[in-house]
């Protein structure tokens, strides 16, 4: 069988490569084509993942338009040189068009409720879309639903072992704990319209859990000069180790509050954009602790954060001891769609 594996955002590859190696080691034929908006490729490299590259796309909406026609153009280009049987992806509508134009099977995956022109350019091109059971939308006869999160696709303990040696490359306080905050750049299309939160609530927010914490930012961005002290510098590989050994995740990534909740690690998610997985590790497993991006909603979690910060961890990995078995290996799921 041959497959082509689309990546759009650096989750995908966490999403998808187990099911890369394990395609690879039974005899099929994988070709992996990413784009190189973020660190995507970066990862895959990291992975020794070979790829074919389809360029960085653009942030203006006539530079999307072109991009698109571009990006497409460039897997029916793909699929044709590799006689590509099935195209695999996340909710992205390049991979969905290339394969419908050639009368071929996409296999597409979400967890992005508020991802609306995703659904309207991929889902009528689509063969089949798979979401986590707890996705709050139906998107039509196609829809198909799985007991679990995209992100236990790479967390699983089938597949995740965290490492220690995160911890030495980094300075720590003796007797503090540990909180990762991540600021994202709002540059998706499914982030249109959103600002996140303000420069001074950045550096309030740093700065405040900073007296009771040792703190690292992860930022898509550039970081105000006022707390670029705090900025994270790893094997970006071993992001997901440190998750494990925080005591707290604060950020307005939906992804990493949701690693961060599946590792055992309380996380507060700070966005005026919700989603299922979120509002289900919330409201079911109480790991998660969703706010708004507002000042009134930011004092409400810092406080929050404080309050976790204070407490030991055990009763959090309890949690993700029920978390894992009440939910399937995602990756094993993906295969037995393939």
């Amino acid at each position: 069988m041959n497959v082509l594996i689309d990546i759009n955002h650096p989750a995908h590859v966490h999403y998808f490569r187990n099911l890369y190696n394990r395609l690879e080691r039974e005899g099929n034929k994988v070709i992996v084509v990413s784009r190189n908006k973020e660190i995507e490729q970066e990862l895959l490299l990291q992975y020794k993942i070979p790829f074919i590259s389809r360029g960085k796309g653009a942030f203006s909406v006539l530079g999307k338009i072109f991009y698109h026609i571009y990006a497409v153009f460039v897997l029916l280009k793909i699929m044709r040189k590799h006689k590509i049987d099935k195209v695999i992806s996340f909710m992205h509508p390049y991979g969905a068009q290339a394969a419908w134009l050639l009368r071929k099977e996409s296999i597409i995956f979400s967890d992005t409720e508020h991802a609306n022109l995703h659904h309207k350019l991929t889902i009528p091109f689509a063969t089949e879309v798979h979401t986590p059971k707890c996705f709050e939308r139906d998107l039509g006869s196609k829809h198909f639903r799985f007991n679990s999160f995209m992100e236990m696709s790479y967390l699983h303990p089938n597949y995740f072992e965290p490492e220690s040696s995160v911890l030495d490359h980094l300075s720590l306080k003796d007797g503090k704990p540990l909180t990762i905050i991540r600021f994202v750049s709002w540059q998706a299309v499914h982030d249109i319209g959103q600002a996140g939160i303000t420069k001074e609530e950045k550096i309030k927010l740093v700065k405040k859990i900073s007296e009771v914490s040792n703190v690292f930012v992860s930022s898509e961005g550039e970081l105000p000069d006022e707390i670029k002290r705090y900025e994270l510098n790893i094997d970006k590989t071993k992001m997901h180790s440190l998750l494990h050994y925080a005591n707290l995740f604060i950020g307005e990534s939906a992804t990493m509050a949701s690693e961060s909740a599946l590792l055992g690690t309380p996380a507060l998610y700070v966005s005026n954009l919700k989603c299922g997985t979120l509002n289900l590790l919330d409201n079911k497993y109480g790991i998660v602790f969703n706010f708004d991006e507002n000042s009134r909603s930011l004092d409400d979690a810092t406080k929050k954060a404080i309050s976790i910060l204070s407490e030991e961890k055990t009763r959090y990995r309890a949690i993700r001891h029920n978390i894992l078995n009440e939910n399937i290996d995602t990756s094993e799921y993906i295969y037995n769609q393939i």
